[in-house]
C-alpha cells in the first residue's frame, strides 16, 4: 500500500525533470542546430566538369512582357514524375533544371554524390552573368544514408534581389512568431571547385532556407502523408472545374495525391468561389484551418509580401493535414518583402498597406473571411500579437546589427571575388551597356529595413485603432514606375531635356515630337506609317538589356556587327559569331558560369535576340501611338502632338508643367501593353502543357535516379 502511494509522489517529482531533459535533447529536433538568426555555415561544392556542363539549364516557355522570354514551347506529353529517370525540374519562367552529381563539404564533413541543380524563377533569370546563382542540393538523391542535421535537402537562395541579405530571415521570423508553420534560416558562405575551371573559388553569401518537404511536414504537423501543393499561374484558390487535370498542372502537387485529397481540393475551391455567403460561412471551417490562415495572412500583410498570395498569387504552399482533413497555408520566398517589391508601389505606400484590403485584384477567400466581424477581430488580434512579439523598428535594428556583424565580412569577400572575375562589367563599366547590375539595378534598391518596419508598425497600430485606413495596393499587376518606362526614362531625358533641369517640360515634349516627325517624314507627306515611326524610335531608344549582358533589340549590336539571332542565326560571312559568352571553336557554348543556356530558343526572323520584344521598344511604342492617335495605320503631326499632350497632362500630378523621373516613367508606361503574367489567355485560360520538347539534353541520366518504388516527394522549385 505504501509503495502504491509512493509511485504518484515520485512521478510528480521526477516527471518534470524528465520532461525538461527531453526538451533540451538535441535529437528531439536535430535540424534546430542548423538554423539561427546569425548562424553561418561554410560549404564547399565540388562538381565534375562534365556534370557542370550538364547542369546548365535550357530555357522553356516565355514569360513577362509580350515578346520577352523567348518563344513558347509546343504542346507536349505530360512530363514524368520528379523521381523518374531523365526528369528535369521546370521553373515557372520555363527554365529546365537538371540534377547532376557532386560532393558537398560542410564545416569539414564531406557528403558524397549529392544531387545539385539550379533553382528559381526571377532570381535565376536576374543572376544571369554571375557565378553565384540559386541552388538546390539534395543530399539523398543518389544515396540513402546521409543528412545534414536531419535535413535531406538544402535550399540556397543567392540574394540577387535582396541587397540587404536579411528580408528572408526577418520575414520567416515574423511568421514563426505567429506560430505559422514556417521555415527556419541560416547563412552559407560557398566555395566551388570544378576541375579545369575553378579551384575553391569563393562564390559568395547565400541564405539557407529550410525546405518544405516531408521532414518539414512531419515536424510541424506530425504527419507527412497529406497532399502538399505549390500553386503557380493560378488565381487565389481558383476553381478550375470538376476534372483533376488542370489542378494538377496549376496547383502542382509536390507529394502523391489520393483520390479523396484531389476531390477535397476541388470542393474547397468551389466553396470559396461559388458558394453563397451563408454556405461559405457555415462550411469554410470544415475545409480550412481558419485560424492558421488568419495567422498566415497577418504575417503576409505585416511583412508586405506582395510577390505572394496577396499579390501575384504564388510563392506559397498549401498542405492538406491528414489528421484534420483541413488545408493549411505555408509561406515561401521573401526576397521582395519589407518594401522591396517596387512593382507594387513605393516603399512609403507599401509601408502603409491596408490590413483590411491588402490584396491586388479579387481574392475571394480573404474578402469572404474578413467580411465576418468575428473573424476580422481574430485576424486583428494576430496582428497585435505580432507587434507585441517583436515586429518593431527597434527590434529589427537589433536583429540587423547581429546579422550584419556575421555577414558583412562575407559580403566584402564576395564583392572582391566578383570584381576579380569581372562579372557584370561591360565596355562601358558597371551599369553600362554590356554589364552592370541586372535589369538596370531595379532589384538592387531597398529601403532601410528598420525604418520600413518602424513605419509599418505605426501604420498597423493606427489601422487597428481606427485612426487610419491604410493604402490598398494597386489593382492588377504593376506598381508605380514598373514597366519598360523605367528603362527608357533616362535615354528619353538625355535626348529631350534641353535645359538640363532633369525634367521634361511640355514645350520640350512638343519640340521633341515635332523634331522626330520632321526627321522621319522624309517624303514630306505629312504623315508616318507605323513601320517608319518604329524605325525612328528604335534609333533613339535602347533595346532591353539582358541581365548582365548587352542591350537587345534593333540597333543593339556593336557598330558594324549584325545583331545575333541565337542558335541558328548565321554569323557575318567569314568570321564566327560575336555573341557575348560564345564558346571558342570546337567547344560547347554555355558551359561557363552564367553563360547563356545551351540549346536556347532559335533566333527570330531578322536576327532578333530571343529575349527582346518584337521590333524593339520602338515597335511597341509605334503600335500604341498609331492605335491611340492614328488612322488607317498612319499618324500625322497634329494627332501625334495631341495624344502626347493628353498623356503629359494626365501624368503631370503636381501640375507644374514638367514631368520628373517618376511622372515621365508613368507616361512612358502608358504607351506599352500590360505585362502578361499568369496562365495563357489570362486567369482561367487553358493550362500550359508541361514537359520539354523532344531532343532536350538529359537531366538525370537513365538509371541514375533512385528506384521508382521508393516514395519521395516532388520538391519545390
Amino acid at each position: 500500500m505504501r509503495a502504491r502511494l509512493l509511485i504518484p509522489i515520485l512521478a510528480v517529482l521526477v516527471c518534470p525533470a524528465l520532461l525538461a531533459a527531453a526538451g533540451s535533447n538535441p535529437t528531439k529536433d536535430p535540424a534546430a542546430r542548423a538554423f539561427g538568426l546569425d548562424k553561418v555555415w561554410s560549404m564547399h561544392l565540388t562538381v565534375p566538369a562534365k556534370e557542370w556542363e550538364l547542369m546548365q539549364p535550357k530555357r522553356g516557355r516565355g514569360f513577362g512582357f509580350p515578346g520577352f522570354g523567348g518563344p513558347d514551347r509546343p504542346e507536349e506529353k505530360k512530363e514524368p514524375t520528379e523521381e523518374a529517370p531523365g526528369k528535369k525540374v521546370r521553373s515557372m519562367f520555363g527554365f529546365e533544371f537538371p540534377y547532376v552529381k557532386g560532393d558537398l563539404e560542410i564545416d569539414g564533413k564531406t557528403y558524397k554524390n549529392v544531387g545539385v541543380r539550379y533553382k528559381g524563377n526571377a532570381s535565376y533569370a536576374t543572376s544571369q552573368g554571375r557565378l553565384k546563382r540559386p541552388l538546390k542540393i539534395d543530399l539523398e538523391r543518389y544515396r540513402d544514408d546521409q543528412t545534414f542535421a536531419g535535413l535531406k535537402k538544402l535550399t540556397l537562395n543567392c540574394l540577387v534581389m535582396d541587397p540587404t541579405a536579411a528580408r528572408e530571415v526577418l520575414s520567416f521570423q515574423a511568421y514563426r512568431a505567429l506560430d505559422v508553420p514556417a521555415p527556419r534560416t541560416a547563412y552559407v558562405q560557398l566555395t566551388l571547385t570544378v576541375p579545369g575551371k575553378y579551384d575553391k573559388e569563393f562564390v559568395g553569401l547565400y541564405v539557407l532556407i529550410e525546405s518544405i518537404d516531408k521532414p518539414f511536414l512531419k515536424s510541424r504537423f506530425g504527419s507527412a502523408k497529406g497532399m502538399l501543393l505549390k500553386p503557380e499561374r493560378v488565381g487565389p484558390v481558383e476553381y478550375l472545374g470538376e476534372e483533376w487535370a488542370p489542378y494538377e498542372q496549376r496547383y502542382t502537387p509536390k507529394t502523391d495525391a489520393s483520390a479523396k485529397a484531389k476531390r477535397r481540393l476541388i470542393e474547397f475551391t468551389k466553396l470559396v468561389q461559388k458558394a453563397d455567403d451563408k454556405t461559405f460561412q457555415e462550411e469554410i471551417g470544415n475545409y480550412l484551418d481558419v485560424d492558421e490562415f488568419l495567422r498566415f495572412l497577418a504575417g503576409t500583410v505585416s511583412v508586405v509580401s506582395m510577390d505572394s498570395f496577396i499579390g501575384l498569387t504564388h510563392n506559397y504552399f498549401i498542405y492538406l493535414d491528414p489528421k484534420t482533413n483541413k488545408f493549411n497555408f505555408l509561406p515561401w520566398d521573401f526576397d521582395h518583402s519589407l518594401g522591396g517589391f517596387m512593382m507594387m508601389g513605393s516603399a512609403d505606400s507599401l509601408a502603409d498597406l491596408s490590413i483590411r484590403q491588402p490584396h491586388t485584384n479579387r481574392n475571394r477567400l480573404i474578402e469572404r473571411l474578413l467580411a465576418d466581424d468575428k473573424t476580422f477581430a481574430v485576424y486583428k488580434g494576430h496582428l497585435r500579437k505580432l507587434l507585441e512579439n517583436g515586429f518593431t523598428g527597434d527590434q529589427t535594428r537589433k536583429d540587423l546589427a547581429a546579422i550584419n556583424a556575421a555577414i558583412d565580412p562575407i559580403k566584402k569577400k564576395e564583392k572582391d571575388a566578383v570584381a576579380a572575375r569581372k562579372e557584370n562589367v561591360g565596355p562601358g563599366g558597371p551599369g553600362r551597356p554590356g554589364g552592370g547590375p541586372p535589369f538596370g539595378g531595379m532589384f538592387n534598391q531597398s529601403p532601410d529595413l528598420a525604418a520600413f518596419v518602424a513605419k509599418r508598425e505605426t501604420s498597423i497600430k493606427e489601422q487597428l485603432e481606427g485612426k487610419r485606413k491604410g493604402t490598398p495596393p494597386r489593382s492588377g499587376f504593376g506598381g508605380p514606375g514598373f514597366g519598360p518606362g523605367m528603362f527608357l526614362v533616362r535615354p528619353v531625358l538625355d535626348k529631350t531635356d534641353k535645359d538640363k533641369d532633369g525634367k521634361l517640360s511640355k514645350d520640350e515634349m512638343s519640340a521633341a515630337v515635332k523634331s522626330l516627325f520632321a526627321a522621319l517624314d522624309t517624303d514630306r507627306k505629312g504623315e508616318l506609317k507605323q513601320e517608319a515611326l518604329a524605325d525612328g524610335l528604335n534609333k533613339l531608344l535602347p533595346g532591353p538589356r539582358r541581365p548582365g549582358g548587352p542591350p537587345f533589340g534593333p540597333g543593339a549590336a556593336p557598330p558594324g556587327e549584325r545583331p545575333q539571332g541565337g542558335p541558328g542565326a548565321a554569323p557575318p560571312a567569314g568570321r564566327p559569331q560575336a555573341r557575348r559568352g560564345a564558346a571558342p571553336p570546337g567547344e560547347r557554348p554555355g558551359a561557363g558560369p552564367g553563360a547563356a543556356p545551351p540549346g536556347g530558343p532559335p533566333g527570330a526572323p531578322g536576327g532578333r535576340p530571343p529575349f527582346g520584344p518584337p521590333g524593339g521598344f520602338g515597335g511597341m511604342l509605334a503600335k500604341t501611338i498609331v492605335e491611340k492617335a492614328g488612322k488607317d495605320g498612319k499618324v500625322n503631326e497634329e494627332r501625334f502632338l495631341d495624344a502626347a499632350g493628353k498623356i503629359f497632362t494626365e501624368c503631370d500630378k503636381n501640375k507644374d508643367g514638367k514631368l520628373d523621373d517618376k511622372e515621365l516613367t508613368e507616361a512612358l508606361n502608358k504607351l506599352f501593353p500590360a505585362p502578361q503574367f499568369g496562365p495563357p489567355g489570362g486567369r482561367g485560360g487553358p493550362p500550359p502543357a508541361p514537359g520539354g520538347p523532344p531532343g532536350n539534353r538529359p537531366g538525370d541520366r537513365p538509371g541514375a535516379a533512385k528506384p521508382a518504388e521508393r516514395e519521395r516527394n516532388r520538391e519545390e522549385r
